[in-house]
């Protein structure tokens, strides 16, 4: 028997060849709504990701115009005239402005910086400001524009008790602790002494320095605080380390082993248009000023020695300075700049002042340098060596009042002294019954030449609302 094979007729082809075709129409439909929707989402992610970069972009840029601004006025202390360390930008009585216009940036960007400087010279005390705006136009699309202001002020560089770079060493018998010589903040009102009335326990004691037992208490009593460069600190089992005046034992919370500080060499300010030249050692019984001297503009009398000059004084002779006094003791490397022994010795009058500049040693024996200021701003001490072979040493029973900043220099106290103030140097020893107090006025001093307290930013804030904005306005019309 013979059988038939049965065939589709074209009308079941062509439904067959419909539906496939049907098929592959939707699948291509949803292929290509899907590659829409991706096509989409991937434009949306670049315009996010290119509008977040011109967004950080202007921000980057105003922070580097706000750098710009701060190097200038950090170039005030050395420069010959405040125009010369503000060069490149546009001075207009106190105002100091700069523009860079059409910066080219990644992506086809361009950007336009503008900054602005309320007074570029200022007095010392004042707070100017920096006000850096930030505008950039991408190759497509909105721009933006973002503004930052910063207030500044002169960083403190007698902020803490006693710095050094390498080695901090106490005897048995040393005690640390600090007061406020100007509790009212009122430079008019008489600065207070030390007393243990008045004591606290806020003096700080540091090192830059990494290595283990770089600072070695033995059985000293700190009241304060400690900070090293990462070491651990040796103390004998009856130290002290307490955050008030009357706590006791050794308190390890009060240890920071992350103290980083820049300790740069101070450097003397240029001589002004009038000084009163020492060509001859001080070494009989003098008062500063002298008849017939001459004070410089700023009301100091300002002597520069020569090199084979200095002041050495012995026996019972006095040096009395009751004005505002600076000593130049600039040429006296590896020599003895201030000597002071038997029973001689530098007094300030209550309306005395006075500044040291030197690159040579200092000895201060039996009544040392005496001090009726109770205030350590009457008489700060700047050690200008480069090297390390400064010293300055204090002995005897003499109260020293003062601020001293000498970070290349080995600073001690021997005997019965104490010092009142604050001490930067690298290396520093008390021995015997030497003590130590933190002058805490010293938190509210700067001033004007080149000892190592730049410009630092006390305020920082965007402006991004209108109000804030619209008050600068008129100020970046150039």
């Amino acid at each position: 028997m013979s059988s038939a094979t049965s065939r589709p007729t074209d009308q079941t082809a062509g439904a067959v060849r419909g539906s496939v075709l049907i098929t592959c129409l939707l699948f291509c439909t949803i292929i290509a709504i899907a590659l829409t929707g991706y096509l989409r989402v991937a434009r949306n992610s670049y315009t996010l990701a290119d509008r977040a970069f011109v967004n950080t972009t202007a921000l980057t840029l105003a922070e580097q115009g706000l750098e710009e601004g701060l190097e200038s006025y950090n170039q005030l202390d050395n420069a010959a005239t405040p125009a010369a360390a503000w060069a490149g930008w546009t001075l207009t009585g106190t105002v100091a402005t700069r523009k860079y216009p059409s910066l080219a940036l990644d992506n086809g960007a361009t950007g336009t910086l503008q900054i602005y400087v309320t007074d570029y010279n200022p007095p010392a005390g004042s707070g100017p400001k920096l006000v850096a705006k930030a505008t950039i136009l991408p190759a497509s699309g909105l721009g933006l524009s973002r503004m930052v202001e910063i207030t500044l002020k002169r960083r403190a560089i007698f902020a803490a008790g006693l710095i050094a770079k390498n080695t901090i060493t106490f005897s048995t018998n040393t005690v640390v602790s600090s007061w406020n010589s100007d509790p009212d903040n009122n430079p008019a009102t008489a600065p207070i002494g030390y007393t243990a009335a008045v004591m606290t326990a806020n003096c700080f004691v540091g090192t830059i320095s990494a290595t283990s037992g770089a600072i070695s208490t033995g059985s000293a009593d700190i009241f304060g605080r400690i900070g090293t460069g990462g070491g651990t600190v040796t103390h004998a089992a009856g130290a002290v380390l307490a955050s008030t005046p009357t706590g006791t034992g050794w308190d390890t919370g009060l240890v920071n082993n992350g103290f980083t500080s820049n300790l740069d060499t101070p450097v003397a300010p240029a001589l002004p248009a009038l000084v009163n030249s020492i060509t001859s050692s001080i070494s009989a019984a003098t008062a500063l000023p002298r008849v017939g001297d001459v004070a410089a503009a700023d009301g100091k009398y300002h002597y520069n020695f020569a090199s084979g000059a200095s002041v050495s004084m012995s026996g019972n002779n006095q040096l009395t300075v009751s004005g505002k006094v600076v000593l130049y003791l600039q040429n006296h490397a590896v020599t003895t700049a201030v000597a002071i022994s038997g029973n001689a010795k530098i007094q300030i009058t209550t309306t005395g002042n006075l500044t040291i500049y030197t690159d040579g040693n200092i000895a201060g024996g039996s009544n040392g340098m005496a001090n009726a200021n109770p205030n350590a701003t009457s008489c700060l001490i700047y050690g200008t060596n480069t090297g390390s072979g400064q010293t300055i040493a204090l002995s005897g029973n003499a109260t020293t009042v003062a601020a001293i900043n000498a970070p290349n220099a080995d600073f001690s106290i021997s005997g019965n002294g104490e010092v009142w103030g604050s001490v930067v140097a690298r290396n520093i020893s008390l021995t015997g019954n030497a003590g130590f107090r933190y002058d805490e006025a010293l938190l509210n001093y700067s001033n004007t030449t080149g000892t190592g307290n730049p410009w630092g930013i006390a305020k920082w804030r965007e402006l991004t609302l209108s109000a804030e904005r619209t008050a600068y306005a008129a100020s970046f019309n150039f």
